[in-house]
């Protein structure tokens, strides 16, 4: 791999924009069900939006019925 590609490659890589966002998984007596409640929209992939995403948690705990946290 040429030097050049690898700096795009890298440079690619730290620009990236992976979804984040509130899950839901629902179990029934026969079935699974996993959706995802809510995306947070951001623009700079570098910036910590952990206080977004604390305050998105906390609006879909109050809002769907016997909902909790089952991971942290």
């Amino acid at each position: 791999m040429d030097i050049n590609r690898k700096k795009q490659l890298m440079e690619d890589y730290k620009n990236r924009h992976p979804e984040m966002g509130i899950m839901a998984f629902k179990c029934g007596e026969s079935n699974f069900e996993f959706s995802v409640v809510k995306i947070l929209k951001y623009e700079d992939p570098q910036k910590d939006n952990t206080d977004k995403l604390e305050a998105m948690l906390e609006e879909c705990l109050d809002s769907i019925e016997n909902s909790s946290i089952i991971w942290k």
